[in-house]
């Protein structure tokens, strides 16, 4: 996704859009750890899942930027020839 460009984050604070959170989810080997179904569950019975997003995902985007692998460009994260 980063090779590609969709991976768009904040240029303030790097952190990923929650549309870069939900595109990555569908990638991620195993989805994320709640999907939506289980949010609109809990959402019904009340429970605390519903203010959870994207976890791996989010963490992916963090990761491959503090790990030097991407870097910021323009809102976007871009490979880095490390990465």
């Amino acid at each position: 996704m980063i090779q590609s460009g969709k991976v768009a984050v904040s240029d303030k604070t790097a952190l990923p859009s929650a549309a870069t959170v939900k595109a990555m989810a569908t990638v991620l080997r195993g989805g994320d750890f709640y999907d939506d179904e289980q949010r609109q569950a809990t959402k019904q019975g009340r429970g605390s899942l519903e203010n959870i997003g994207g976890i791996k995902s989010f963490a992916w985007t963090a990761l491959l930027h503090v790990g030097r692998l991407a870097e910021l460009s323009n809102k976007k994260l871009l490979l880095t020839k490390a990465g």
